[in-house]
């Protein structure tokens, strides 16, 4: 699920402690699915990345996006809606 956050350091913060627990989500894997498959998922994943877009940004990656929800800084929102927020911020 796509997630967002509203400030960087945040972002930063989920970053890190996604991959301090890393070796230990690789053995749970590895012991439910075994060594190659959970190599295989492996290798197909990006690595996690914190990136910046600024609010236009923002919108038109919302208004093209096909899912429908994401977390923005822990919390379940539907996108359609967020977007309207944003749209409605942008006109008032």
């Amino acid at each position: 699920m796509p997630t967002l956050y509203t400030t960087r350091e945040a972002a930063e913060e989920a970053r890190r402690a996604i991959e301090e627990n890393d070796p230990e989500a690789y053995l749970d894997l590895v012991e439910r699915y075994g060594e190659d498959g959970t190599n295989r998922a492996y290798t197909n994943f990006a690595p996690l990345r914190v990136l910046w877009t600024d609010r236009e940004s923002l919108i038109a990656a919302l208004d093209a996006a096909a899912f429908p929800a994401l977390l923005m800084d822990g919390e379940f929102r539907l996108r359609h809606a967020l977007l309207g927020e944003l749209l409605a911020e942008e006109e008032g």
